[in-house]
């Protein structure tokens, strides 16, 4: 759900929370400093998860093609390590992001340009296949997500390879069962989101709030506590 941030909000923006702010202000930006022409245009750019009720419905068609172009990430429960960070005190975020974002399977990786530059970060984490029947985080990436990103890259690209690793964090857990899923999707979704609200701050040369810290050390917390407790580590 990276592009859905980049929605035309036409309503009162005193009433946004501080993250649409910050992501309407750096579409703005965006617009204002990109010189690529083949760059897209971001009030053209349509998202089907966050959407004004002034906005008109995609059609099928356009529906179809951008659902096509959408690539699934994985992190297979097998490959994650936790033993690195620490259990007491601060957390080390950026160990903790490296640890479970996810990967494309590489054949569909290089079919949709996952071999940019800025999704640097990603290349360690590719699979070589799809790693079913194992429980793993998985997070998906649509057409548009892939197209912000690239427009970031031409803007910035090492700020882009940031927001190319906070976008491959998970969302949700699959192969698990159902009580599993239901206490690890709102945790994922809170440290995703607060990872990359952080990323579009430093993608604006902004610094991050003392609030907007504490809100990802709280969600760092809960996620670590919840994926130990769903590896049985004690």
């Amino acid at each position: 759900m990276v592009a859905g941030r980049f929605m035309s909000l036409k309503g009162d923006e005193s009433r946004l929370p501080a993250d649409m702010l910050l992501l309407n202000e750096r579409r703005r930006r965006l617009e204002a400093r990109a010189s690529v022409s083949s760059a897209p245009d971001f009030e053209d750019v349509d998202d089907d998860r966050i959407v004004d009720d002034d906005v008109a419905p995609r059609s099928l068609e356009t529906s179809a093609k951008n659902a096509s172009h959408a690539i699934t990430l994985y992190r297979p429960l097998g490959l994650l390590n936790l033993g690195a960070l620490a259990w007491s005190g601060k957390i080390d975020e950026q160990a903790l992001t490296l640890a479970i974002a996810c990967g494309p399977i590489a054949a569909q990786a290089l079919a949709m340009g996952l071999d940019a530059p800025w999704y640097r970060t990603l290349r360690p984490l590719w699979l070589t296949a799809l790693p079913t029947p194992e429980t793993s985080l998985v997070v998906e990436l649509t057409h548009d997500d892939l197209e912000a990103i690239a427009l970031a890259g031409a803007v910035n690209m090492s700020a882009a390879a940031e927001l190319a690793l906070a976008a491959a964090l998970p969302l949700a857990i699959l192969g698990a069962d159902s009580p599993a899923r239901s206490a690890a999707k709102p945790v994922l979704g809170a440290y995703r989101n607060a990872v990359l609200v952080h990323a579009w701050r430093r993608f604006l040369g902004g610094t991050t709030e003392a609030d907007i810290d504490r809100e990802g050390h709280a969600a760092a917390v809960a996620l670590l506590s919840t994926l130990r407790a769903l590896l049985g580590e004690s």
